[in-house]
Formats: C-alpha cells, sequence, structure tokens
C-alpha cells in the first residue's frame, strides 16, 4: 500500500526532525555564550574602574609636578633674597633660612609624592595595556562564538524547516481517513506507528507476524501488527 509507505518515509522524516532538535538543544552553547558575555562585561567594568583612576592619578601627578614648580620658584626667590646683599637684618634673614629649610623639606615630601604617583601611575598603565589586549582578545573569540552560533542555528532551522516541509507534503498526498488511523497510532505509540514486515516479522516489536495477517498485507488490506498494533506494510 502506497500511502503506508509514504506515511513510513513521513515518520522518519519526524523521527529525525525530533533527534535534530534534541541534538540542537543538547549542543547549544547559549549559556556558556551567555556566561562569557556576563565575564566580558564584568572584566570591561573592572577596566574602565582601572582606566578613572589611572586618569586620577594622571590629574593627580600634573597637580603635584605644577605645585613642585611652583615650590622651586618660592625657593629660589628665598635663596636670593637670602644671597642678593640688599637685607643686612639677622633677625630677618634668619627668617629666610628657616624659610628655606621649610620649603626645601616641602620640596623633598612633594618630589617624594611625585616620584611615588609616578611609579604608581606606570605599573597601573601597564597593567592597563595588558587588561587592554586581554579584553580586545576575549571580545573577538567571543564575537566569533557567537557568529558560528548563529551560523549552526541558522542552518539547523533551515533543515527543519525542510524536514517539516517535505514531511506536510507526504502527509497531504495520504488518504485522510488512513492519516487520522495514523495519528491515533501515534498518539499511543509515539513516532512509529508504521512498520515494515522484516523476514515475516514486525520491525517495530521483532514479533513475528501470524499468516492471516501477512495475507491481508499481500492482498493489499489494511492490517495491524496483532502484538504491538503497528500498521504493517511491505517497502518495495
Amino acid at each position: 500500500m502506497k500511502d503506508l509507505e509514504k506515511l513510513w518515509h513521513a515518520q522518519n522524516l519526524l523521527t529525525e526532525y525530533t533527534k535534530l532538535e534534541e541534538k540542537e538543544k543538547r549542543e547549544s552553547n547559549f549559556d556558556s555564550l551567555k556566561e562569557e558575555k556576563n565575564a566580558l562585561e564584568t572584566r570591561m567594568k573592572a577596566y574602565k574602574e582601572k582606566k578613572q583612576h589611572h586618569n586620577a592619578l594622571d590629574k593627580d601627578l600634573k597637580a603635584k609636578e605644577m605645585d613642585y614648580k611652583e615650590i622651586s620658584d618660592k625657593l629660589a626667590d628665598h635663596k636670593k633674597e637670602l644671597y642678593d646683599g640688599e637685607n643686612n637684618n639677622p633677625k630677618e634673614l634668619q627668617n629666610i633660612e628657616q624659610q628655606i629649610d621649610s620649603t626645601k623639606q616641602e620640596l623633598d615630601n612633594n618630589e617624594e609624592r611625585v616620584l611615588k604617583l609616578t611609579e604608581e601611575q606606570e605599573i597601573l598603565s601597564d597593567n592597563l595595556t595588558k587588561k587592554k589586549k586581554e579584553l580586545q582578545e576575549g571580545r573577538t573569540s567571543y564575537e566569533k562564538q557567537v557568529k558560528q552560533y548563529l551560523k549552526r542555528k541558522a542552518k539547523t532551522k533551515r533543515k527543519l524547516v525542510g524536514l517539516m516541509k517535505e514531511y506536510q507534503r507526504l502527509i497531504d498526498e495520504v488518504d485522510p481517513d488512513l492519516v487520522k488511523r495514523y495519528e491515533r497510532k501515534k498518539r499511543s505509540l509515539g513516532n512509529t506507528a508504521v512498520a515494515i514486515v522484516q523476514e515475516q516479522t514486525c520491525s517495530g516489536c521483532r514479533v513475528d507476524i501470524s499468516p492471516v495477517v501477512l495475507k491481508e498485507i499481500r492482498h493489499q488490506e489494511l492490517a495491524y501488527c496483532e502484538n504491538c498494533g503497528r500498521l504493517l506494510f511491505f517497502k518495495d
């Protein structure tokens, strides 16, 4: 019976469709991509925070360098006032010397701060360069995986659409009454409601088929496996 053979091919297509869907769900790396995206966003946030700290250091360093120049100029003015010979007042000269000592100490403190800031900025700058490279590599890897995921998903979708289209084409070519019988059997037997006769046994349950049923099948009559209830036919 040609209609049963079409149903048999249709159910094979449906089985392939189901397996492909399950494979797509099983092998889908959507969750891992989502985790990688979250990790990238976390790393990007940390990078931006370090960058902001670096900018703050840069601003602080420039301010300290300006302070250093101002203090240096102030020290030069004090020394000029001390040694230009215009002031002969011992008390005032002593006061100027104290100002020079105080300014020198201020200059040393400022210089030490500038050196520390410079060192901290250089270390942070090297770290930022390394982190930026890692972020770029991570983003490139993520984008590549997303592209592959979308490409594979689109390919699978096209194949699923093709399988369902072919399945529906075969179903539409089968007698509607037989399709109804098939659908009823499918509800109880799953996607193997039609079986072929293989060496006088049912391909669905592997049980021998009685001579009476075999005769019905040979006479193109609608026959069922007496053991499992599947629709039976001889495949050409």
